[in-house]
């Protein structure tokens, strides 16, 4: 029986519900614990209030009417993965990623017994209910139970991970502070994972959870014992990971093979990490074979997700690119990214790609030496993958602007009219299209070399149409090319009727010779 909330559990139900694997074995706390942080984590202060449900989880009565009361089994919280990683790196963490060995049902009664009311289920997936308790006391403390949220509740809990089984079974609980959203996710296995989506398989401790993650310095465990103070306890159950983080080592948990055939996504997650965090020159070499064995990306992995992956790796401060775009040519991957298209090596990055971190500019540095059309197929909306047709992720605002600036190369400020038309839409600002320019500055400090465009290209960016009709009618430009608004032709004159004028379809060319007689006024000017 699915047990909704509201509904009430049975004895036998409620011993379920608590005894979730409760492990008596702790051999894994004795081989998994570090050496103690020298600097401990303190957590941010919309944090301790879910760090402070967990403390308090065993004092939870879950049923009175027996002679022993049911209580529930103390659950201790994590900080987990890439904060763990970043915080050890004396990096800004961006998500704080939080782990437990409580089941969902246990999270989320963790949390309403806190005071945190439940805002349903955002998980975007059709699943099985959670089972929870119809009632509940917090020690001797009144009854309570599971409470809907209210606009303007500043604390609030809701499903937020379903995984890939039949019952698409929750295992991810968003806890939200004043605005702020923590997820909480039970540890797991991940028992089949098909294209990023897991079915996955609950456990009780760090130990079991780290096998399934993909690196070691990805898999630190910070136990938060402290709401308020510096938590210093971590767990490493790989026995390399603070190590390999500070030796600038970049290895998979376990096989290289095993750990990317659970999600080829990994395979370019690894080169990223690299790239931020190794010291090597070359990846591991156990790495560098397994990526071999994966010709098939885009057969497996979905496009979006090769895209959203290879640009956080592209545009992130700490990557080093060089590095970055080398791997991914030396092991074709660019071609799986962008498929039918040539790149030069990496050597020669300019310093605006490696420094300013612009998606735009670096992406179209890096596909410069292709025709502007198989650009324009490689980064289309939908691509054809055998019989399938995938969508891409890339957008039209992005292959727009990608395109312009390729298109810049070709200037010709005679069509200084056309350009500005085929800047509306791109989202370029002026910054950008100087900074592009910038690019293909050379190397030697001695003078100024740069192909003879770019000039005309920094000029252009700050250029603003500087002709309208009305600025135009009625003066000397303002005549029909036909008669020449002579007074002895213009009675006959097909073109204007006999007004002398210049008619709708001659305006825009006189438009496009005035607006290139000002933009080479600036020209002249800079000159």
């Amino acid at each position: 029986m699915i047990y909704k909330i509201g509904e009430t559990m049975t004895i036998p139900s409620f011993k379920n519900f608590i005894s979730f694997k409760e492990s008596s074995d702790n051999d894994w706390r004795q081989s998994s614990l570090g050496a103690p942080l020298e600097k401990g984590f303190i957590p941010p202060p919309k944090l301790r209030p879910v760090i402070r449900a967990f403390l308090n989880s065993g004092n939870i009565v879950l049923h009175k009417d027996i002679k022993k009361p049911l209580t529930m089994p103390k659950k201790t919280l994590y900080l987990v993965g890439g904060p763990v990683r970043d915080f050890i790196m004396g990096k800004s963490i961006k998500d704080l990623d939080l782990a437990t060995n409580a089941t969902p049902e246990q999270i989320a009664t963790i949390l309403s017994n806190a005071g945190f009311k439940h805002g349903g289920d955002r998980s975007g997936k059709q699943g099985s209910e959670l089972k929870l308790p119809a009632h509940f006391w917090n020690g001797d403390e009144e009854e309570k139970t599971i409470e809907k949220s209210q606009s303007g509740d500043k604390f609030i809990w809701f499903i937020k991970g379903r995984d890939n089984s039949k019952d698409n079974k929750p295992f991810v609980i968003s806890a939200v502070v004043d605005g702020e959203e923590f997820e909480i996710a039970t540890f797991r296995n991940d028992a089949k994972v098909v294209d990023g989506q897991a079915e996955v398989d609950f456990v009780d401790n760090p130990k079991d959870d780290a096998a399934r993650r993909d690196l070691t310095i990805n898999a630190l465990y910070i136990e938060l014992t402290s709401a308020d103070s510096e938590n210093k306890k971590i767990y490493d159950p790989t026995g390399t990971g603070v190590h390999d983080l500070k030796q600038g080592v970049v290895k998979t948990v376990g096989k290289a093979e095993e750990r990317f055939e659970e999600d080829p996504l990994r395979i370019l997650r690894s080169i990223r990490f690299w790239a931020r965090f190794g010291k090597s020159d070359k990846m591991d070499p156990e790495i560098l074979k397994a990526i071999k064995k994966f010709p098939n990306l885009r057969e497996r992995v979905a496009l979006e997700r090769i895209r959203d992956e290879f640009l956080k790796g592209l545009v992130h401060p700490d990557v080093d690119v060089k590095k970055y775009i080398g791997v991914y040519k030396d092991t074709g991957l660019l071609n799986i990214v962008f498929p039918g298209l040539n790149f030069d090596p990496p050597n020669g990055v300019p310093q605006q790609f490696t420094s300013k971190k612009d998606k735009i500019l670096a992406l179209a540095w890096l596909l410069q030496h292709n025709p502007i059309e198989k650009v324009d197929a490689a980064l289309a909306a939908i691509h054809d993958v055998g019989d399938t047709k995938k969508p891409t992720g890339w957008q039209v605002e992005e292959r727009k602007a990608i395109i312009f600036l390729l298109k810049l190369k070709e200037f010709n400020p005679e069509k200084v009219g056309e350009f500005m038309r085929m800047r509306d839409g791109t989202g370029l600002s002026n910054q950008q299209i100087k900074d592009w320019s910038e690019m293909f500055k050379n190397e030697d400090k001695t003078r100024d070399r740069r192909p003879w465009w770019t000039n005309h290209v920094k000029t252009f960016a700050d250029h603003k149409r500087a002709v309208s009709w009305d600025s135009v009618a009625n003066t000397e430009h303002d005549v029909c090319p036909t008669c020449k608004g002579s007074p002895h032709q213009m009675g006959q004159c097909p073109g204007c009727r006999g007004t002398g004028k210049a008619p709708d379809r001659a305006r825009s060319e006189i438009l496009n010779k005035l607006e290139v007689e000002k933009f080479r006024d600036k020209l002249n000017q800079r000159a």
